[in-house]
């Protein structure tokens, strides 16, 4: 299974902490390892939005991945894609995908000049997806009800979901936390 919702939330994660302990990772000589980390993802969100106005967000089945415990090249499960576009909408994947892009730019901007810009460039687009088509990926799509369906996580699902219909897109959460958080950094990116 990959899930970009909190692989998105993981390279951001990363990045900012690349960001904000550079001393303390490059005096353990572990900044190579953190930068890796974050071009492991950010390579796979630049192929994940490689075709205009589409974000792909999920590959695989829950239901039979969670169920197969063998290596992935040996798994034999189907291997379906679920994408964001402007049919399927995704704010809340989009917007963290792009704040992972936007704040791994930051991280690479002196390193590598050209895969920095690259990245950014891709976060406003993905940004412009989120914003464009402003609804929640897995109240649309996801199958949680018959993949969580039992016990307290089940009741607490509902209530995230009722509370997210009627807050969604009145108080555009997503828009000011991502712009909070990363844009204003961005803007000393220079040409």
């Amino acid at each position: 299974m990959k899930y970009g919702l909190p692989m998105a939330f993981t390279v951001t994660t990363l990045s900012w902490a690349a960001i904000f302990y550079k001393a303390e990772f490059e005096a353990t000589k572990e900044m190579g390892n953190i930068q890796d980390a974050i071009r492991w993802g950010t390579d796979y969100f630049l192929k994940a939005s490689s075709k205009r106005n589409i974000l792909y967000v999920e590959v695989g089945d829950p239901a039979e991945d969670h169920h197969c415990w063998a290596p992935p090249e040996k798994m034999k499960t189907k291997r379906s894609v679920k994408l964001i576009d402007g049919n399927t909408p995704g704010s809340e994947i989009a917007a963290e995908t792009a704040a992972a892009m936007a704040s791994s730019s930051i991280v690479f901007r002196h390193i590598d000049r050209k895969y920095a810009r690259r990245l950014l460039n891709k976060a406003k687009l993905v940004w412009n997806i989120c914003y464009m088509h402003m609804r929640f990926f897995f109240l649309v799509t996801w199958d949680y009800e018959n993949f969580f369906s039992t016990g307290s996580f089940s009741i607490w699902q509902n209530h995230i979901k009722e509370h997210m219909m009627e807050n969604a897109l009145s108080t555009a959460p997503i828009q000011a936390i991502t712009y909070v958080t990363t844009f204003p950094y961005l803007l000393s990116f220079n040409n």
